[in-house]
């Protein structure tokens, strides 16, 4: 059985411009990859419509932070009416889409319990009522972190596209 317990919810990130979304995949992949997260793609959806792409990307990272807790952080993007275009930035022409995109970010901590005594009914009550309002228990010192980092996250994130704005102005 599977305790989850919501960290950081709705953190979300809304652009309409010029964006380079293999930049921003490999931003995400580098991220992962400096905070130690492994990568699931959940998600992945191109739909063609008269006014230009519509993309879904969903994707889950997790680090197994003990034996028993696990750390996930989930990032979706949806981008509505994408073209793709070609703009020059130093003499030199590269591939982008324009479009709407927003970004939603938000993390969870699970707890892992197989077999545990404390899931017996009566024993699961009296635990819930003695974590919730006496003693907190092991969830809540790895809750700290993991807001860190998406916090962390949602702020490169950020960053990508104030300097992907920055680059289209001549």
């Amino acid at each position: 059985m599977v305790e989850k317990t919501l960290v950081a919810v709705n953190f979300r990130f809304v652009y309409s411009g010029s964006f380079s979304i293999h930049g921003l995949y490999d931003l995400v992949d580098k991220w992962a990859e400096e905070h130690h997260y492994h990568k699931e793609i959940k998600d992945h959806a191109e739909h063609h419509r008269p006014d230009g792409r519509e993309l879904h990307y969903s994707i889950e990272l997790w680090k197994q932070i003990n034996y028993q807790v696990v750390a996930i952080v989930r990032f979706t993007l949806d981008a509505k009416r994408v073209r793709d275009a070609t703009i020059t930035v130093d003499r030199r022409k590269e591939k982008v889409q324009h479009g709407d995109v927003s970004i939603y970010i938000d993390s969870l901590l699970e707890r892992h319990r197989l077999h545990a005594y404390e899931y017996k009914p009566y024993i699961y009550f009296f635990r819930a009522i003695v974590d919730r309002f006496i003693y907190k228990n092991l969830l809540d010192m790895h809750e700290g972190p993991l807001a860190a980092d998406v916090r962390n996250l949602y702020d490169h994130v950020r960053t990508f596209f104030q300097k992907e704005e920055v680059k289209r102005i001549p």
